[in-house]
């Protein structure tokens, strides 16, 4: 009669050990699959990061945009051909690495069809998506119309 209940303990000892395991199984995946999900839901879109990113060069007096030097107003979208530098892209987009996204502008006069070309320190050549913006170029004392093609390359 003992050893009917010590298989009867030993049976139910390696249920419970097999039932613990397979629960734990289910919790981390549980677990792991939940992380996943929350990755997935605050990741930003890469265009609309690197959308965000380039907005700089067209809103901001320390890269591109006009700044009147005696009202000290910052016309948007009015790219001031004399601040179109490669070194002025230097000092308005940090990037030491290719860690980070890089750029590759490409200014056009359309009233003269002249096209002026800027990059980024780290560009190389593998573009990845191009935001065309419709400009205003202010050279002298004319303003003229233009088209800025940002051209992206994603971290690598």
């Amino acid at each position: 009669m003992a050893e009917l209940g010590e298989f009867d303990i030993a049976r139910k000892t390696l249920y419970w050990a097999i039932a613990g395991f397979v629960l734990s199984l289910l919790v981390l995946g549980l677990v792991i699959f939940l992380s996943m999900y929350n990755a997935g839901l605050t990741k930003t879109p890469q265009k609309l990061e690197a959308k965000i990113l380039s907005s700089r060069f067209l809103y901001s007096s320390k890269c591109f945009a006009y700044q009147d030097p005696i009202t000290e107003r910052t016309y948007t979208k009015l790219i001031d051909l004399n601040r179109f530098k490669n070194e002025i892209l230097a000092e308005c987009y940090l990037s030491d690495t290719t860690k980070d996204y890089q750029f590759q502008l490409k200014l056009k006069n359309l009233n003269t069809n002249q096209s002026y070309q800027i990059q980024t320190k780290e560009w190389f050549n593998v573009p990845s998506f191009t935001i065309k913006e419709s400009v205003f170029i202010k050279q002298s004392n004319t303003v003229s119309e233009g088209q800025l093609l940002i051209i992206v390359q994603k971290p690598i």
